[in-house]
């Protein structure tokens, strides 16, 4: 596998689900294909509802919304391809989930940062507050990834 200059040493490579590299014993999974407009946010987030499901954690939950919504946007906005390709999975012990699209990507910064602008620019800062771990791979387009960690004994399905 080619690792790309965005991935950090140590960190789990992008496109784990994608080439079924996952080391988790997965209880739930799913790949959509997402339009490239901004109704691909609410099928984004349907799908994490759906996969959670009401055994989920509502925290977990909003957490893994929130990120996914804001992956999505961003590859809505700079993504430049036909389509975003959506991948989650749950088990036990986290949740992960790789957004995918045909665009350039871009170079991870070691913390992002806000924009002053006021006009948007949190996504990547929100990411890298709340998931546990993510990363950055251009190696076949884009694929932002993050993982959640869940509390032992967590059964969700």
């Amino acid at each position: 596998m080619t690792t790309s200059l965005s991935q950090r040493e140590g960190e789990p490579s992008a496109y784990q689900l994608a080439r079924g590299t996952w080391p988790h014993a997965i209880l739930s999974r799913a790949s959509l294909d997402l339009p490239m407009d901004p109704s691909a946010v609410a099928a984004a987030r349907r799908a994490v509802e759906q996969h959670l499901g009401p055994a989920g954690r509502a925290d977990e939950s909003a957490v893994v919304k929130l990120l996914v919504s804001e992956l999505v946007t961003n590859a809505v906005r700079h993504g430049g391809a036909p389509d975003i390709v959506l991948r989650l999975a749950v088990a036990a012990e986290c949740i992960r989930v790789e957004v995918t699209d045909g665009g350039p990507g871009f170079q991870r910064a070691a913390t992002p940062m806000p924009h002053s602008s006021g006009s948007g620019g949190w996504g990547l800062f929100m990411v890298n507050i709340e998931a546990s771990r993510w990363g950055v791979a251009t190696e076949h387009g884009s694929c932002v990834w993050f993982e959640v960690d869940r509390p032992a004994g967590t059964q969700s399905r």
